[in-house]
């Protein structure tokens, strides 16, 4: 029995194409996360709090070796110590969905995903749960999973079809206001009869509150450090949120920097000699993205927001700047000419 997980970063054979640690941590983080998730749909639970301690003795991962090559990192389940009456063997059984899922994913097939997990609440986890898995768009590099099974190739293009799946939540609880949040974590308060979490966003001070089984989640976190919760909210008058009446998700966020071989903006693609390092960050509630050769410093309350923003301004560059003859430009505006055309290989028309 294949009792294995096998993550591939598949990077172009180019000297200067190198992954980062920190991503590699978080793609190994997810691929955890996402397992846990799936053993807890498969036990009856799923939509909220910490994992019980069966489903995560049952679907730990533990590191078997790595192979030559584009970057391959294999881990396995343990062999169960007492099976269910029945003979369950949740690791395996999870480790089997996991890959039923992302072929599911992969197809973009909706009656699939939602067969495999009914529960709303728990498909909506299972769905966030692989969003971190996937590579960036642009991104220097692929990602390949095998889960007890074949592999199956993980694209930026699932983003939308998951983030729909996700949204079931919103849909079948039309009576709640469900929001994601980010914000700098400054309170904790655990095992008293306010269980909550503080995050400022955007200079303010939002409550998050949660219910006792997440209460080993949130011990997990650092005071300081950037946290994403999702739940349901008190919105103001404006529309904002107020307070976070209940987590239902909350992780840590590691600013990781972005390599990019290629940008993609509308229907058009750049692709370049060489990786761009693009730099991440996240102050004053608002998501930056920053390339500092082209000056390009951008900006938005949301992730997606901020990236879009980046290929805009990316395109911009190249059609105002780098298209333009050097006897219409300042001489700061030349140089950066020269560094556009030294960066960018060719422009291609996306069908």
């Amino acid at each position: 029995m294949d009792r294995s997980l096998v993550i591939r970063l598949l990077v172009p054979s180019k000297q200067d194409s190198r992954v980062p640690l920190a991503l590699l941590a978080d793609k190994l983080h997810a691929a955890q996360r996402a397992l846990l998730s799936v053993g807890s749909a498969l036990r009856g639970g799923g939509r909220r709090g910490r994992w019980k301690p069966d489903v995560m003795q049952a679907c730990e991962l533990f590191f078997v070796k790595t192979s030559p090559g584009s970057l391959q990192i294999e881990a396995e389940v343990a062999p169960p110590i007492a099976f269910d009456l029945d003979g369950y063997d949740l690791g395996l059984e999870a480790l089997k969905r996991l890959s039923a899922t992302l072929e599911a994913a992969n197809r973009r097939d909706t009656g699939t995903f939602r067969d495999l997990y009914p529960d709303f609440g728990a498909r909506s986890r299972v769905a966030k749960s692989l969003l971190p898995m996937l590579p960036e768009e642009g991104g220097d590099y692929e990602v390949e999973v095998a889960a007890a099974g074949e592999p199956v190739r993980l694209e930026p293009a699932l983003r939308s079809f998951l983030n729909v799946l996700d949204r079931d939540i919103e849909r079948e609880i039309p009576e709640e206001a469900v929001r994601t949040l980010t914000g700098l974590l400054y309170r904790i308060e655990v095992a008293t009869g306010e269980r909550q979490l503080g995050l400022i966003v955007q200079n303010r001070k939002v409550p998050c509150y949660y219910a006792p089984e997440y209460e080993q989640v949130v011990r997990e976190f650092v005071p300081g450090s950037l946290v994403e919760v999702e739940g349901r909210a008190t919105l103001d008058d404006r529309g904002g949120v107020s307070r976070i009446e209940e987590i239902l998700d909350a992780r840590s966020i590691q600013l990781v920097p972005l390599f990019w071989q290629r940008v993609i903006y509308g229907n058009r693609l750049f692709r370049l000699k060489r990786p761009i390092q693009v730099a991440v960050d996240f102050q004053d509630g608002l998501w930056l993205h920053e390339f500092e050769p082209l000056r390009i410093v951008a900006y938005a309350p949301t992730r997606a927001e901020s990236l879009d923003a980046f290929r805009a301004d990316f395109t911009a560059c190249w059609d105002e700047i780098a298209q333009e003859e050097d006897a219409n430009l300042t001489r700061d505006a030349v140089a950066l000419k020269r560094r556009l055309l030294d960066i960018v290989e060719r422009e291609e028309a996306l069908s």
